[in-house]
């Protein structure tokens, strides 16, 4: 039977020869016009043969609707036509497979042309549709991958019809690389010494060299807090720094850990954190850690009476004069000090639990009220605590003697935006704007906000995830928007981001979150999800699934368990869905729907599988350590048994190798040998621009010469995501009790183009020979891997 699929520039499919579609009438699948170039020869009768050169193809079909006279139906049908065949997308991939090949080829669609018939007569309804594809070349559905050994040939075998060209990711730290092909002494050569990840694109069109890396941001976080030097916005999160300009776009991502707070003074930018950790920047970007006289965590970092002052744990206080050399303040303080504050001559010190007052740093009086927050403005201190059910706002002239002002709410933070004094409120904000004047702003935009600036005659505001702004402190609106949602599994799918928490499932849509099924109370909570042929499946920790085809009507369906058996988890392996679970039974179907129930061998469950580079991956449960990873084909037949410490979590493949993560991190190029990479074991694992990235307590990255690098610490959270985007990989880590949600997102960024580091021996044109090929890599010195990746090439199918 032949099928022909359709995907276009933003990913999705048309089946025109399944479902309400059908073709009736195929050209072009096989035939193109030729142009035959000739020379003539002076004197001589006819000419000479130069070459044939194909010219595009033109792929024709007929396509019926099949709406069965629903004229409903039917316009729906067209829009869906119409909508996936629009030219205006770009270039996309039309996918022909019968019962002995399949192969691809690029296709620019043209809009369909329906029939000069009535719409609203009965009868099927026909649409001529062309494709124009300015390669005539067939192509291989999938890339041939081949790992490059260094120092030796490797032979590729081209079983197409005419040459192909390939691309080439090179990963260098040493001299003078080449790749050298002996069938037609082509040769690619770099010159000097070389530490990067190199890509080399060979075809027609596309040819470039060039390094790659990636860029790692805060994707969302909870933020700390927020200063600005009136051209810039910096707002801390527990991972780093992000730098925003005035147009609200983030320009820097700054990553370290354990961070608290932050400054701006005299032109210079501060931060301090864990660890007695104090930077420095001039310019929001490049930071230089200062060297402090303290290992405790620092709070909070101030420029209080012309001198730097940082607080931390333990009673901590350190001093400086120019925020370059700093000193310890002895004192006799054990409680953690969350902020300082200096006015009238005086020291106000907030710790857990108490409020202290002093003159010099050294003797301490502890002081009544005990405030959670204090500031220093209108020539007085304004503050506030929290008592069980009421807020307190009090003040003083002097540091001595304090009114207090009963309010019938919680207060949050205090802090100073441009000349007024901000309170945050469980209802919204108090803002003054002197001292004796203040204005109650009820708001649940401005809920407990954490911090806040004056910038650009604009209030800005950090609230959890976002960052929100008002020009009258009536009327907010939100300007950094991170669009964070605590859930426990993401994918993406058609371009659109999923997600479900234990209770519902959303998508991702116009920068915000949609709500597309809530569970009734009474069902099990949702703990996995799958999307495959546009069917979602969503998994119950007891009983069943819950099912849609639409994403609005959603069925549940009981699977043949018991009231007290857990499910665990959803796989689709290769078209086939599983369903695990902690008993010694799997579930397995084709369409997602019915399932047949498989018992494992003894009373052990299978609690890992998935289908990777045309392979299965299983791991049963086992009280025994080290446990067994399984590897079988598409038949069934074992390929590999390998002994690995606990439980398998995930299996990734690129770069010609795959990488298994348990308590351990395994790598293989073969199946059958694997190795230890690292003890630190991973929970996840993916491959993603030239690199494997794994998250268990830590992010971190594996490269093609298996050096392993650590991007994020402590990230501990027991769910992990990752989602695959073109050029952005996000990582999301989410608590299964929707306590805490984080994200991280990497983007793919090219460097400069290496065209000038060619020697004059080499030759862009780099191809594979139809027939055989006998490829070297080589350097002078250092290390040295790459990954060729080509697709055959076929006249017709």
């Amino acid at each position: 039977m032949q099928k022909l699929i359709f995907r276009n520039a933003n990913g999705i499919e048309l089946d025109l020869t399944s479902g309400n579609f059908g073709i009736t009438n195929w050209e072009g699948l096989s035939g193109v016009d030729l142009n035959i170039q000739t020379q003539q020869v002076p004197f001589q009768d006819g000419g000479v043969f130069l070459d044939a050169l194909m010219e595009q193809r033109e792929i024709s079909v007929t396509v019926a609707i099949q709406d069965n006279n629903d004229l409903s139906a039917r316009y729906e049908l067209k829009r869906q036509l119409i909508s996936a065949l629009n030219p205006k997308f770009g270039e996309g991939v039309l996918v022909y497979t019968n019962e002995h090949l399949s192969r691809q080829i690029k296709a620019v669609p043209q809009l369909p042309i329906f029939e000069n018939k009535n719409s609203n007569d009965a009868g099927t309804l026909k649409a001529s549709v062309t494709f124009s594809c300015p390669s005539p070349y067939w192509e291989d559905l999938e890339e041939t991958e081949v790992e490059l050994t260094e120092g030796v040939y490797t032979t590729l075998q081209n079983n197409g019809d005419v040459n192909c060209n390939p691309t080439i990711d090179l990963y260098v730290n040493g001299e003078n690389p080449f790749i050298y092909n002996n069938a037609n002494k082509k040769k690619i050569e770099l010159e000097g010494n070389i530490d990067e990840t190199i890509v080399i694109k060979t075809e027609a069109g596309e040819k470039s060299i060039y390094s790659q890396y990636s860029e790692l941001f805060v994707k969302w976080a909870n933020y700390k807090d927020i200063i600005s030097d009136g051209n810039l916005i910096l707002i801390v999160t527990a991972f780093g720094v992000l730098t925003l300009n005035k147009y609200y776009e983030v320009i820097s991502f700054y990553v370290k850990e354990g961070l608290n707070s932050s400054l701006f003074n005299n032109g210079k930018f501060f931060l301090c954190g864990a660890a007695g950790f104090v930077a420095k920047s001039t310019d929001g970007i490049n930071w230089v850690n200062v060297t402090t006289p303290t290992n405790n965590n620092l709070n909070k970092i101030k420029y209080e009476n012309n001198k730097y002052y940082a607080v931390g744990d333990s009673g901590t206080i350190i001093e400086s004069s120019d925020g370059n050399t700093w000193i310890v303040k002895t004192n006799t303080l054990t409680a953690s000090v969350k902020d300082i504050v200096y006015g009238l001559g005086i020291y106000i010190l907030i710790t857990d639990g108490s409020t202290y007052k002093t003159s010099d740093l050294i003797t301490f009086t502890q002081m009544t009220p005990t405030m959670q927050g204090v500031v220093f403005a209108f020539n007085g201190f304004i503050g506030f605590y929290n008592t069980s059910r009421d807020g307190y706002i009090v003040k003083s002239t002097n540091g001595t003697n304090w009114t207090s002002n009963d309010y019938p709410l919680l207060f949050g933070n205090i802090f100073k935006a441009g000349e007024n004094v901000i309170i945050s409120t469980e209802l919204g904000i108090i803002y003054y704007t002197s001292y004796s004047e203040s204005v109650v702003k009820n708001s649940t935009v401005a809920i407990n906000v954490k911090g806040g600036i004056y910038f650009q005659n604009k209030y800005l505001f950090i609230k959890n995830m976002n960052v929100i702004y008002s020009n009258d402190l009536n009327i907010y609106k939100i300007v950094v928007n991170t669009n964070s949602i605590s859930g426990i599994k993401y994918l993406m799918y058609n371009s659109k981001l999923y997600c479900i928490s234990k209770t519902s499932l959303f998508v991702q849509e116009e920068n915000d979150w949609k709500i597309l099924y809530t569970k009734a109370a009474s069902m099990p909570n949702i703990i996995d999800f799958i999307i495959t042929k546009d069917r979602v499946i969503l998994l119950l920790e007891k009983q069943g699934f819950v099912y849609s085809d639409d994403y609005e009507n959603f069925i549940f369906s009981q699977l043949d368990i018991d009231s007290t058996e857990y499910l665990q988890s959803i796989n689709d392996c290769n078209g086939d869905i599983y369903i695990l679970t902690q008993e010694n039974f799997y579930f397995k179907s084709t369409d997602g729907v019915s399932y047949d129930k498989i018992y494992t061998p003894g009373s052990s469950s299978l609690g890992f599988i998935k289908y990777v580079n045309g392979y299965y991956f299983k791991c049963y449960f086992s009280a025994q350590n080290p446990r067994t990873m399984l590897i079988q084909d598409k038949q069934g037949q074992t390929v590999a048994s390998v002994s690995i410490e606990g439980q398998l979590n995930d299996v990734a493949y690129g770069n010609g190798m795959y990488v298994a993560v348990s308590n351990k991190i395994y790598s293989s190029n073969n199946l059958t040998s694997w190795n230890v990479v690292s003890d630190s074991g991973g929970d996840k694992v993916c491959f993603w621009n030239f690199n494997f990235y794994i998250a268990r307590t830590s992010l971190f990255k594996i490269d093609g010469l298996l050096s392993q690098e650590t991007l994020i610490n402590n990230i501990d959270e027991p769910y992990h995501s990752f989602v695959i985007n073109s050029d952005e990989l996000m990582i999301f880590n989410n608590d299964y009790n929707l306590n805490n949600s984080i994200a991280f997102e990497i983007i793919k960024k090219e460097k400069d183009n290496l065209i000038d580091k060619l020697t004059a021996n080499s030759d862009m044109s780099f191809s594979l020979e139809k027939g055989m090929n006998k490829i070297l890599l080589e350097r002078t010195t250092g290390e040295i891997k790459a990954i060729m990746k080509y697709r055959q090439k076929y006249i017709g199918v």
